[in-house]
């Protein structure tokens, strides 16, 4: 993502289907990665929650909040950038990827309109891939939700 950071979302999904990923891979990297690796710099700016689903579109239409905490690569991303933010190691490529996170771009469009943002909450919907695809977290739990709520 880094050695692309000029492109947009749809070319860097191509450039990433013509490296060997799926198109379904390459949609879950470009939702989750960004996000993960924002979150350490929106934590250092002052935002203090963060929602634990993202709304995804659904194939029938309209939304639907997924957990979070089931995205293997929003998990994976999240421990790599925390990682990184604490050393340094990746550098401007870390900047690179943080910078495509939706909740980094409008945070930066606040500051920079003298909104403050400490203490703030942040929520995120996703273009892609859909609800329908990503994991929605165990079986027995998807039941239990259906039927209390």
């Amino acid at each position: 993502m880094a050695h692309h950071a000029t492109l947009d979302d749809e070319r860097l999904g191509e450039v990433m289907c013509n490296e060997s990923f799926s198109s379904q891979q390459a949609a879950e990297l470009l939702a989750f990665v960004p996000l993960a690796f924002g979150r350490p710099l929106l934590e250092e700016l002052g935002v203090k929650e963060f929602s634990s689903t993202v709304s995804a579109p659904s194939r029938a239409g309209g939304r639907r909040n997924v957990p979070l905490r089931y995205q293997a690569a929003y998990i994976r991303s999240l421990s790599l950038a925390r990682q990184h933010w604490r050393t340094g190691e990746l550098g401007d490529a870390y900047e690179a990827v943080a910078l495509r996170s939706a909740e980094v771009i409008v945070v930066n469009k606040a500051l920079n309109e003298g909104v403050g943002v400490k203490g703030g909450t942040l929520s995120v919907a996703i273009f892609g891939p859909y609800a329908e695809s990503l994991n929605q977290g165990p079986w027995w739990l998807r039941l239990w939700s259906r039927h209390t709520g």
